[in-house]
């Protein structure tokens, strides 16, 4: 079988099928993709760091780490409740908020995807606030706790050495020199514990801060719509189904080639049928032989062969 009859038996014979089976998909997807709202992504840039990374994983490691506290349902739903957006917190976490690094530098950008224009901004704003605070808070946790307990170590020290100089006024002349050296050793450890305090409040004070850059004015764009892409996913799928539809049809009840196919093959004329009565195939022969410009025309029977 000829490609060409191919075509014939199963394009050509069922393209009502093969066009319905094209069009349903489509128009499928067509009105899906119309029935959705628009959806609208906020964006905001975080700087993580002052310095720039020195590779691309360690870009990814900063991108990973802001997005790893965006997507905690705790960060953003305090967030949705600052801002007054509901929704689904596992959903938005999972599947619509994202992050991104900008090329090597310290930047990141969060983004926040939803149906209104001002939710997606005010959203990202207030999740960016969030991540921020966490993280510089999260880096000064250490500091805190090391500060207060050199703190403890300072008041303990200042109230032995109030108890020791009592305790050198009450004693006898010979054994004011051991007091007095006692004395002097609570002072040199609360000397050095003060310059260990000044030195970490120094540090503190020197530590970088991740920073939102543009929270105020966050950049708030629509969501492309996947609408052709889609349609041209449908259109393939639509072709292959009628297309499959029409070969089963043709392998379950093929078509027979009739007297117009037969002669559209061998070019030649239908002049009739066995039970053709004689007088009408006596003017086909009619016009058929004026068509040709033949004067007689001679019927051979096959009977004697």
């Amino acid at each position: 079988m000829t490609i060409e009859e191919l075509f014939r038996r199963i394009l050509r014979a069922h393209w009502v099928v093969v066009l319905l089976g094209t069009l349903l998909p489509v128009t499928a997807v067509v009105a899906y993709r119309l029935a959705q709202p628009a959806e609208y992504e906020g964006r905001v840039r975080v700087q993580v760091i002052a310095d720039a990374p020195m590779s691309t994983t360690q870009v990814d490691a900063l991108s990973a780490r802001v997005l790893a506290l965006a997507t905690t349902p705790q960060l953003l739903r305090e967030a949705m409740a600052e801002t007054g957006v509901e929704g689904d917190v596992i959903k938005l976490s999972e599947e619509d908020v994202t992050t991104r690094g900008l090329g090597e530098s310290p930047v990141v950008e969060l983004s926040v995807v939803l149906g209104s224009r001002s939710d997606a901004g005010r959203l990202v704003s207030a999740l960016a606030d969030k991540v921020t605070e966490f993280m510089n808070e999260g880096a000064r946790k250490r500091f805190r706790e090391t500060d207060a307990r050199i703190n403890e170590q300072i008041d303990a020290a200042v109230a032995q050495r109030e108890k020791l100089i009592r305790k050198l006024a009450a004693a006898p002349p010979d054994d004011r020199q051991a007091w007095q050296l006692r004395i002097e050793a609570v002072n040199s450890t609360m000397e050095r514990l003060n310059s260990t305090r000044n030195e970490l409040t120094v540090q503190d004070a020197n530590r970088t801060m991740v920073v939102v850059i543009d929270g105020a004015h966050p950049e708030v764009i629509q969501v492309p719509s996947p609408l052709l892409p889609q349609a041209a996913l449908g259109l393939l799928l639509g072709l292959l189904l009628g297309t499959g539809t029409a070969v089963a049809l043709e392998t379950v009840r093929p078509r027979l080639a009739g007297p117009r196919a037969v002669a559209r093959h061998w070019d030649s004329p239908v002049l009739g049928r066995q039970d053709t009565p004689a007088d009408e195939l006596a003017s086909t022969l009619a016009m058929v032989a004026r068509r040709q410009g033949l004067e007689t025309v001679v019927l051979l029977g096959v009977d004697g062969i």
